[in-house]
């Protein structure tokens, strides 16, 4: 997103709706000593999946420092511990988007790290799954 319009209707038609419905969603990492805003990290429920999604998304200056893994650790601790969504069902896959069709090997990689599959996401919005 580039415009902050376009911004502001994601959170209202797509985030904002997930807290109240399913008590998760995607969450803004910060970096503890500079509290400078990294990216996002967080749980969907998309239609395609049976479980909660596991996705996020870094500001490119931040991108391979280890902060999506430890982002998304956390992301699974909250999961499992304060949410209470049971460890084999609770956020098994992550979502790795792609810009049309060119695949990250670097989230690829953090997907693996974490034990998760992979289901791949087109820009355009054309879903579909596979493992890697």
């Amino acid at each position: 997103m580039r415009a902050l319009d376009d911004a502001r209707g994601y959170l209202e038609s797509r985030l904002i709706p997930s807290y109240a419905e399913h008590r998760f969603g995607l969450y803004l990492v910060v970096r503890k000593y500079d509290e400078e805003s990294l990216g996002m990290c967080g749980l969907v429920k998309r239609p395609a999946l049976l479980d909660a999604d596991l996705g996020f998304a870094f500001l490119e200056r931040h991108r391979g420092n280890g902060y999506a893994i430890e982002a998304a650790r956390a992301t699974l601790d909250f999961a499992h511990g304060t949410l209470g969504l049971p460890r084999s069902n609770a956020a098994r896959t992550m979502c790795v988007r792609t810009d049309f069709g060119v695949f990250s090997p670097a989230s690829a990689d953090a997907a693996e790290e974490l034990g998760q599959r992979v289901a791949l996401e087109d820009a355009r919005d054309e879903y579909f799954a596979r493992s890697v």
